[in-house]
């Protein structure tokens, strides 16, 4: 949990002919309706309160945080994906989810990388097929970290990059690969639900403005 609170410190209308148009009532000028909002991950509901979440029978644990946004880890979860070790809700400032970040279990042993990347590629061709193709961003940082044997060491001194950000309906999504240390890595699955965002980054603005 340590490790993880560290990590955790975006219909065609028929067209009705000119000569019909003219004996047809004007209609008001009306906004093209907004998608809908791409579902949670794992069974969760953007905006559900705290409350909510615990009444539908999951456990929260408080996750202290330096911004004092309401964030917990939360256990008892309808659906989750293989070898996810914790999964962190945020609740923000007004008590509403979202945002919402899993951490996979460690694949240690392995500095190249090969096991947490395997998994990566596996969990980046879901993803893809229910998202659509992501921007890959998979940078080494030079010198020694170009060379496979570093790869983690090179995650874990913030020398190297390794994810994948999607986007869909009012959200915004990546997949990250992460390093413990130079032989230990992890994944990191982050969604953001981008209108409930917008309303985190206004409250903790106000939050910073009242402080000073």
């Amino acid at each position: 949990m340590n490790r993880f609170a560290a990590v955790v410190m975006g219909l065609a209308l028929g067209a009705v002919s000119p000569a019909l148009a003219a004996d047809l009532p004007k209609a008001a000028p009306s906004s093209p309706a907004a998608p809908a909002v791409a579902a949670a991950p794992f069974g969760l509901e953007w905006g559900l309160s705290k409350e909510e979440l615990e009444a539908k029978g999951i456990k929260l644990a408080e996750v202290p945080t330096n911004e004092g946004s309401q964030r917990f880890s939360a256990t008892g979860l309808s659906k989750l994906v293989a070898g996810v070790e914790t999964v962190v809700v945020d609740f923000g400032f007004d008590n509403r989810l979202w945002k919402v970040i899993a951490a996979s279990e460690d694949f240690p042993n392995d500095p190249y990388g090969f096991k947490v990347k395997a998994r990566y590629g596996e969990l980046n061709d879901i993803l893809t097929e229910k998202y659509g193709k992501g921007k890959a961003t998979h940078r080494t940082g030079g010198s020694i970290y170009d060379e496979a044997r570093y790869f983690l060491a090179g995650l874990n001194g913030g020398k190297s990059w390794h994810f994948t950000t999607y986007s869909a309906p009012g959200l915004s999504i990546e997949l990250s690969v992460r390093a413990k240390d130079s032989d230990t890595g992890y994944w990191v699955l982050i969604y953001n639900n981008t209108e409930l965002a917008k309303g985190y980054d206004k409250a903790k603005a106000n939050r910073e403005k009242n402080a000073l």
